[in-house]
């Protein structure tokens, strides 16, 4: 955990150079009192990213030009420890949120929306996708809707613990249209928890 990075997606990284990161706030255009909102010029994305297959390797850290102010709506979240890698977190209730679109057709949200998911073998995935879309690297998910659609890339899935959150998952890939009932693919974290740790340079247990 670190006060001066973000996780997000590579797709949301390669080809811009600035990212403005907002914390502590659920609305997308508002200032809110409880809000820090900062522009960052350095990110750095997997070295792999899109090159074994589509969307592979989409995970990226951005870095913020000074510590995050830590509060009551903005906190820092658990990534998995080491002894979870072999960890599937199937059949797992998982949160994901973002402020993409509603649904096919319609705008981005202004203020941030959530969805609960269930973590679903790859298997799953696989029929609807195709050979060679989802990886071992790949945490599928999702529900009667996906839960996912454009413009949520980045976003975190997420295990609701006792304390917090621990993030399981990277919004990475969906299937075509939003409200087709096939999971949403997520980069997983477990996958790239040594990436993720070095870059970042973080410790986990």
């Amino acid at each position: 955990m670190t006060t001066t990075a973000v996780l997000t997606a590579a797709l949301c990284t390669v080809k811009h150079d600035k990212f403005i990161i907002h914390l502590g706030t659920v609305h997308r255009t508002k200032n809110e009192t409880t809000a820090w909102i900062i522009a960052a010029h350095w990110a750095v994305a997997h070295p792999d990213y899109s090159t074994e297959a589509y969307l592979s390797h989409n995970v990226a850290v951005i870095f913020l030009p000074e510590k995050a102010p830590l509060s009551s709506f903005i906190a820092l979240m658990t990534l998995p420890s080491f002894s979870e890698v072999n960890e599937t977190f199937v059949g797992k209730t998982a949160l994901v949120s973002g402020w993409g679109k509603t649904g096919d057709g319609k705008n981005v949200s202004d203020t941030l929306q959530y969805a609960e998911l269930t973590v679903v073998p790859n298997s799953i995935c696989e029929e609807g996708y195709g050979p060679g879309i989802v990886l071992e690297s790949t945490l599928c998910a999702g529900n009667k809707f996906k839960g996912m659609c454009t413009n949520d890339h980045g976003g975190a899935l997420v295990l609701k613990l006792k304390e917090g959150y621990k993030q399981i998952g990277i919004a990475s890939f969906i299937y075509d249209k939003c409200d087709v009932p096939i999971p949403g693919g997520f980069s997983r974290i477990t996958h790239f928890l040594v990436w993720i740790t070095k870059t970042a340079e973080i410790t986990v247990e």
